[in-house]
């Protein structure tokens, strides 16, 4: 009794082949998908040094932005629901961390 095993032996698939009860056809290009190596492009981002940040608001403004808030008497979350912004924007720009989105 033969198995599956045996029909796909090189030896089986040569003498089908031999008999013309199968055909054997070379795929162009097979294969060529294969993934580069990503060492080279992981090795220079290793040597990059440079530190890219977003510059973020002056100490300065966010000094009067606070000071500007308490003499107005209003609370952060008061603040960004009159400027239609989330609390959590009022409290980086206060902060100093802030991003403006000119």
């Amino acid at each position: 009794r033969t198995t599956a095993k045996d029909k796909r032996s090189a030896s089986a698939v040569n003498q089908a082949s031999r008999s013309g009860n199968v055909d054997v056809e070379r795929k162009y290009g097979a294969g060529g998908n294969q993934q580069k190596s990503g060492q080279k492009n992981t090795a220079v981002l290793d040597r990059e040094t440079e530190e890219l940040k977003h510059e973020g608001v002056s100490k300065d403004f966010s000094k009067h932005l606070r000071e500007a808030r308490t003499a107005a008497g209003l609370s952060q979350k008061d603040l960004s629901q009159r400027i239609n912004e989330k609390p959590q924007v009022v409290q980086d720009y206060e902060q100093g961390k802030g991003v403006p989105n000119n």
